[in-house]
């Protein structure tokens, strides 16, 4: 019995440390994937990011503008609504652009001369007497002063578009053979990417979120390993049965004189017996164990896929 039992508990010891040494090896894993996945995604979001921002304000820029960086943020965020990016997000990017924009209005008016420049502009007289000539005058004065505010201005870097907008507003350039104000500008050309980046953002996050429930899987099964169940219970039968099925006769039959009589026969009968019962007590209590868990794997663990399942349905 003491064999029996010694030999089940070592094989148990030994699986549970093979065990352990394969979590842990697939835990190590799993950090490592997912700490690259997570660098990754922290560039590309910073990507997308950015390509988002130009993005709204390639979009946004004119009717901020017109505004004069007073627009609600809300009504600029639904009207120019950047594809594959949450509301709230782009309500951020609205009061963004609207700071930007006020800031701009503030150093252009701050910079621009006078609305008329006496040493600047072109004698009155000779253009209003010609048709045409009061709103071409118009058109000159308002194309110079552009030409004075442009030479002034100090654009900060990345902001070029934002500035640009409001000096349209401003002071608008007109074609003189036109009626049309010119609005100069165009779209990066990488916000062409934009839609890419936000795929890769997406694809990258749930592969994280992925790697992120793996990890907790693996994490709880190394716990689990670490404090096996029925493991004490086997060690005390083994102690029990040791005492009663080797200590004690042992000791009886080194003792001089040889226990004989009835009594001693009968202690070391019972004591035979009381090994057994705790033995297949043992048994019937490891059988129960699994019984009470059978979406357990061999090792007493849930199966990963059922796990990591049940998992995503609750995030959902």
């Amino acid at each position: 019995m003491v064999a029996v039992i010694g030999g089940f508990l070592v094989s148990r010891v030994i699986s549970l440390s093979s065990e352990r040494r394969g979590l842990e090896r697939r835990l190590w894993e799993i950090r490592e994937k997912a700490d690259d996945t997570r660098r990754l995604l922290t560039e590309v979001s910073q990507q997308r990011k950015e390509a988002s921002w130009f993005w709204f304000v390639d979009s946004a820029v004119k009717d901020c503008a017109q505004g004069g960086g007073g627009m609600s943020p809300e009504r600029l965020a639904e009207d120019h609504r950047v594809p594959g990016v949450s509301l709230d997000e782009t309500v951020q990017m609205a009061h963004e652009l609207n700071a930007k924009m006020q800031g701009a209005f503030s150093h252009i008016e701050a910079v621009a001369p006078p609305t008329s420049s006496p040493q600047s502009s072109p004698d009155p007289k000779y253009f209003i007497s010609r048709p045409m000539g009061a709103e071409f005058l118009a058109r000159s004065e308002s194309s110079g002063r552009r030409s004075d505010i442009e030479e002034r201005m100090e654009i900060p870097q990345g902001e070029e578009r934002v500035y640009r907008a409001a000096l349209d507003v401003i002071a608008p350039r007109h074609d003189f053979l036109s009626d049309t104000p010119v609005v100069l500008g165009g779209a990066p050309a990488f916000i062409g990417n934009h839609g890419v980046l936000v795929e890769e953002e997406a694809e990258l996050t749930g592969q994280l979120s992925g790697l992120e429930r793996e990890d907790a899987y693996y994490d709880s099964a190394l716990a689990r390993v670490a404090q096996p169940s029925g493991l004490g219970r086997g060690i005390g039968t083994l102690v029990y049965l040791t005492i009663v099925g080797v200590i004690v006769p042992v000791v009886a039959l080194a003792s001089r004189p040889v226990p004989s009589g009835l009594a001693s026969r009968r202690m070391l009968v019972a004591l035979f017996i009381s090994g057994l019962v705790a033995l297949f007590a043992y048994l019937i209590a490891a059988v129960l164990d699994i019984q009470r868990a059978p979406a357990r794997d061999r090792g007493g663990f849930p199966n990963i896929m059922t796990w990591l399942s049940s998992k995503s349905e609750k995030a959902d």
